[in-house]
């Protein structure tokens, strides 16, 4: 990687903040265009989700990651998204390989599991 992706997304977000909606696809489209002609197009996902991520994080919000075992049922997802903020950002997504349970990832950083699958790993490992 030419530029690490934190630089990729200050730079982006520095200069989409001044800019007219009407113009925000043809930034975009530059933009990826010039991650391309660094050599970093294999790396757009990373770049993107660190946009994503500096964006929340500039709005006083988190990047919340939620991983179900299986499709929760709407009271569920709901009794979920209460537990954090208006301003933070909660993906769903469902992880057949946790067998039960769920993983929360917060920033990338704190991660609380409480599949099934940890808890077997945990009784194998010891």
């Amino acid at each position: 990687m030419k530029y690490p992706a934190h630089t990729y997304a200050q730079a982006f977000l520095e200069v989409v903040k001044n800019i007219t909606p009407a113009d925000k696809p043809k930034v975009i489209k530059r933009f990826i265009r010039v991650v391309s002609k660094n050599g970093d197009a294999s790396r757009l996902p990373f770049i993107f989700k660190t946009i994503q991520k500096s964006f929340i994080q500039s709005t006083g919000g988190r990047l919340i990651d939620i991983d179900l075992a299986r499709p929760a049922s709407r009271s569920t997802t709901d009794e979920l998204t209460k537990q954090f903020t208006k301003k933070d950002f909660i993906r769903f997504s469902i992880r057949p390989a946790l067998i039960a349970g769920v993983r929360i990832t917060i920033n990338d950083e704190r991660e609380y599991d409480n599949s099934f699958a940890r808890r077997l790993k945990k009784i194998f490992t010891a």
